[in-house]
């Protein structure tokens, strides 16, 4: 059965109203009504599925958050579905209305869940784990406090687990049936079918680790090897590069007044290589954000204050465009672009390091990191510019690692250190000075 969730704006006596409906070509149809969103309910685009509003109206901002909320609600449903229908159940309002009101934290979560014996397999308790501690508007932190953007790093986890179930031949596994052998073919399904890179495996495996420690915490029954600390998986050592200052200033030094795109693309990129700020943060920016002499962000990931100094490279830009930031791209051309300006400018050292690379054929087609040697060009990013900026500036003699928390929005200088990616030699290099004087 596949059945397909679209939102709707259905006009009623009492007015517009928003409503989520599920129905397939057979017999099921059923819908609720979104009662919590309060929004000009004419700004609603059907084909695209969100809320369009202008950059300038006063509920932009809010817009987005509902957007973002939305596709999760639709995607929770669609797992929910898939769950439903490995258990031979039915679709109905009453179900689709008692996940509306989890998803959206209206009830508390359906407390017999904690009830379901020992027995309890490990998606029940997956769903159990992120609606108990996601996070919800306007209420104080309950447990770990899921955000959207962490939640869909477990979706992505909870997806490669039913491709591992279904490589299996199996629906689900019992919480205290994951053992050391299961977790090795975790491990090795993501290795050898999957062909996923170190760094998603560590991850997938941490989150894997999470929900058990918490069912451990609410004492559920989990299995011995898992307990003992037996699950461990060595992540191997990141190639992650960055931009040393030469590379830079050839970056700035190049000229692409030539070419509209990849001169409007290296603003951004000056920008974001002398301020250290994600993407996410970089393409929100506005005129408001520079405060004389500093750019004052509030972070979407972490919802942290940063305070970064204007520097002169920055100003150039801004005085280019006639006091105005460069014009808005997306994401995807932005990345584009900046692997074409780091190419014009010679960017073009072999580095170790891992791309993205289509692999396989038809059905098993897929897009995973490969790693090997590549022209460092090819492998910058827009995260290339935060951990350049980051890095470059670690170096200077009079700068502590403290103080860069204001620009970077870490919580403590254990996490930015091992951001930072600063080589052995070039350590060694850094105090070599110092040392000729004491010796």
């Amino acid at each position: 059965m596949i059945a397909i969730g679209k939102f709707k704006i259905e006009n009623r006596k009492s007015g517009k109203k928003l409503v989520y409906r599920i129905r397939n070509a057979n017999s099921v149809d059923i819908k609720i009504t979104i009662n919590h969103i309060v929004l000009d309910f004419d700004k609603w685009d059907n084909v695209n599925q969100s809320f369009k509003f202008k950059r300038n109206d006063e509920e932009f901002k809010k817009s987005l958050e509902i957007n973002n909320s939305l596709i999760e609600f639709s995607l929770y449903v669609s797992e929910q579905i898939d769950y439903l229908e490995t258990r031979n159940q039915k679709l109905s309002s009453k179900w689709l209305r008692e996940k509306y009101n989890i998803f959206f934290g209206f009830e508390i979560p359906n407390q017999s869940i904690e009830k379901i014996d020992d027995d309890q397999y490990f998606i029940d308790y997956y769903n159990y784990y992120i609606c108990t501690n996601q996070k919800i508007e306007g209420q104080s932190k309950n447990g770990k406090n899921l955000s959207l953007n962490t939640i869909k790093g477990y979706t992505t986890f909870l997806n490669y687990w039913k491709k591992f179930n279904k490589y299996n031949k199996t629906n689900d596994i019992k919480l205290k049936d994951i053992d050391l052998n299961i977790f090795d073919k975790f491990v090795y399904f993501q290795e050898s079918n999957q062909k996923l890179g170190s760094g998603t495996i560590d991850t997938n495996i941490n989150k894997l680790k999470a929900i058990l420690r918490f069912a451990m915490q609410k004492n559920k029954v989990v299995n011995p090897d898992f307990i003992h600390g037996n699950f461990t998986y060595t992540l191997q050592e990141s190639d992650s590069i960055y931009l040393n200052d030469d590379e830079v200033n050839k970056i700035i030094k190049t000229d692409f007044s030539s070419n509209p795109c990849l001169n409007n693309a290296k603003g951004w990129f000056t920008i974001q290589l002398f301020s250290a700020l994600r993407i996410s943060d970089l393409f929100q920016l506005n005129n408001d954000h520079f405060q004389k002499e500093f750019l004052e962000v509030t972070t979407v990931k972490t919802k942290s204050n940063v305070v970064i100094p204007i520097l002169s490279p920055v100003r150039d830009v801004l005085k280019k465009n006639e006091g105005k930031l460069p014009r808005k791209i997306s994401d995807v051309n932005y990345n584009k672009y900046i692997k074409l300006i780091c190419k014009e400018a010679g960017i073009n050292e072999m580095v170790k390091g891992s791309k993205s690379i289509v692999i396989g054929k038809g059905k098993n087609k897929m897009k995973r990191k490969i790693e090997n040697n590549y022209s460092k060009w090819e492998l910058v990013t827009s995260h290339t510019c935060r951990r350049s900026f980051l890095t470059n500036v670690s170096q200077k003699n009079d700068v502590k690692l403290i103080d860069l928390l204001a620009i970077s929005g870490h919580t403590n200088t254990n996490m930015l250190e091992k951001y930072i990616k600063t080589s052995n030699h070039t350590r060694a290099n850094n105090i070599k000075e110092r040392l000729a004087n004491i010796y």
